[in-house]
């Protein structure tokens, strides 16, 4: 399941209430394309399950070198992401010209690369590199290539050069580059899309390494340290199967929930809940293994390099005196596997800055509720009520560490309703030591196979709100 950047909705503070808590080349010139021209994470919006598929129509564009839209068995939250990834129809020309190619000649687009750094064809750098995506139009005229053998460069220190060779006209079995259709757009239907795949692995030994070391420091901010009281469930693997199981504390446990960046590729990975991989548990995108990172597309990116990593969450308990119990455990009780998407914004200034993006742009930005949101999107008994709209909201908080609030709108139509207003009724779940709870009574009559949150966790919601409204 796939859903991403941002949501233009707000969530309405006044709405949220607890009610019932029992509820190399030299350049000498350039070629110009035809047209130039931390700890507060806060609650915000999830489309519903209508929402998603209706926006599954806009297009798109997630990642360099995707090579099908995200259309499998999870679409309801690959269609969230796409919608979310969707730019603003308004950037579009009004009165575009249409471009038609010389004979013998191809229309191009380049996927996404890092911003710093040009591209250069023929050893001549393009003042304006023509973007686009396997998903998502170009907002641009394409580049037209003549008849012939080209060489496409990509130079951005301190990557590895990388270059291909197109030979025109497309498509053609000479060429090295990576080539599929361009989607149609207002100055063409018949552009080719060219990529040049960047990860982890075209970086330098030592830069690869630093990267790393960056990247981790930034998910080091986020590890979280509780209190498991006597009664409380947390969430173990069980070593005879090797699968995720509820236990209830006996004693007192302090916990700690840390995120680790997975980078090792020479064991397979399983990549489950909340995706940007269009294949069903995969962590890699158009055979890009995710775990060295895949370049995406990013709307409105004007500089750095957007990627999409895998973390695993993780908790280890030990009791109050010291001594450890148990430690690498899911913070999900998902079947297969733990390893989650992340995005990152990375910068180079001579050293790696990452960060995530800003508070809201996506749904891959919040390590403390990712789990959270794969458990909810992965569960299709969670994601709709009858015939209702459903609308998830998740909200983290340095109150209850570790923990991560999940609210839900109940939108019932009006023509469900009988005409009348719109009803909307407001479900409260909490995601804690990798357990989903009901914390109110309306969520309990809804799903009643989730356990009750007791009176000191449904407490823990009302921290969690108090601390929101301040």
């Amino acid at each position: 399941m796939n859903y991403f950047p941002s949501d233009d909705h707000r969530y309405d503070e006044d709405e949220v209430e607890i009610s019932d808590l029992s509820e190399e080349q030299d350049t000498s010139q350039q070629i110009t394309s035809p047209t130039t021209k931390t700890m507060l994470v806060s609650l915000r919006n999830r489309l519903s399950g209508k929402q998603r598929r209706k926006r599954l129509l806009i297009t798109t564009s997630i990642v360099v070198l995707a090579i099908i839209v995200f259309l499998s068995s999870m679409a309801p939250v690959r269609a969230l992401v796409l919608a979310k990834l969707s730019p603003a129809s308004s950037s579009m020309a009004s009165s575009p010209v249409p471009v038609q190619p010389a004979p013998g000649a191809s229309l191009i687009y380049l996927q996404v690369l890092p911003k710093w750094g040009h591209v250069l064809v023929d050893g001549h750098i393009l003042s304006s590199v023509p973007e686009a995506s396997v998903v998502t139009p170009g907002q641009t005229a394409p580049l037209e290539l003549a008849r012939g053998v080209h060489l496409i460069r990509w130079e951005a220190a301190p990557f590895k050069p990388l270059q291909c060779v197109l030979v025109v006209p497309l498509p053609s079995k000479a060429s090295t580059c990576q080539v599929m259709k361009s989607r149609p757009n207002q100055f063409t239907n018949q552009a080719w899309l060219v990529g040049l795949p960047v990860s982890l692995a075209d970086l330098p030994a030592s830069e690869r390494a630093a990267l790393i070391q960056s990247t981790q420091a930034l998910l080091a901010t986020f590890q979280r340290t509780a209190m498991v009281q006597v009664g409380e469930r947390y969430v173990v693997i069980s070593p005879p199967s090797q699968q995720a199981i509820v236990q209830v504390a006996q004693q007192p446990l302090l916990a700690t929930l840390s995120f680790q960046l997975q980078t090792t590729t020479q064991a397979a990975a399983i990549c489950n809940g909340v995706s940007l991989s269009p294949q069903p548990f995969s962590c890699a995108i158009a055979g890009q293994d995710c775990r060295l990172f895949c370049t995406l597309f990013w709307p409105g990116a004007t500089s750095g390099w957007d990627v999409t990593g895998i973390i695993r969450p993780e908790w280890s308990y030990q009791t109050l005196d010291g001594q450890l119990i148990a430690q690498h455990e899911p913070d999900t009780l998902m079947a297969y596997g733990q390893l989650q998407f992340i995005t990152f914004h990375i910068e180079w200034h001579g050293h790696w800055r990452v960060t995530f993006h800003p508070t809201g742009a996506s749904t891959f930005d919040d390590p403390i509720c990712i789990a959270t949101e794969s458990d909810i999107f992965t569960n299709p008994a969670l994601d709709q009520v009858g015939h209702t709209d459903l609308v998830w909201n998740f909200y983290a908080s340095s109150t209850v560490p570790g923990g991560c609030l999940v609210t839900g709108t109940i939108s019932v139509p009006a023509q469900i309703s009988g005409g009348v207003p719109i009803l909307e009724k407001h479900v409260y779940l909490l995601h804690r030591f990798g357990v989903l709870l009901a914390a109110n009574s309306l969520a309990h009559q809804l799903w009643p196979q989730l356990p009750q949150a007791s009176a000191q966790e449904q407490a823990m919601v009302s921290q969690i709100f108090e601390q929101k409204g301040r």
